[in-house]
């Protein structure tokens, strides 16, 4: 699982699945999966928001709004705090290494753990 260095998995406060209007463009290698979501509401101090894939099925580069957020050279699932690169309207972009589907996407807000 891909993770922020020294942060501690937490349950989520609030969890909002990531469903339907994906685009998703294959070539030769690699699948492009994108899809656009919003953020109208800031985090409270004590909060963080992360991206999180049940599964992703090969090698991956997770970008947010264009900027590059995280990459995987293994299959599996994939959590990352994005509270730092979140705005009110967002476009993520999973690029893998891998014909077959991305498992369920969500956004977690989840408390700091100190």
């Amino acid at each position: 699982m891909i993770a922020a260095m020294g942060s501690a998995v937490t349950s989520p406060i609030h969890t909002i699945r990531l469903r339907g209007a994906w685009e998703v463009n294959p070539d030769a290698v690699k699948t492009a999966h994108s899809r656009n979501f919003g953020w109208p509401k800031p985090l409270e101090a004590s909060e963080e928001l992360w991206l999180v894939c049940a599964n992703v099925p090969g090698s991956v580069t997770v970008t947010l709004n264009d900027s590059c957020i995280a990459t995987s050279s293994v299959a599996g699932p994939f959590a990352q705090n994005i509270s730092q690169h979140v705005l009110i309207r967002n476009k993520v972009q999973f690029v893998v290494e891998s014909a077959d589907a991305l498992g369920e996407v969500t956004l977690e807000v989840r408390q700091k753990v100190s």
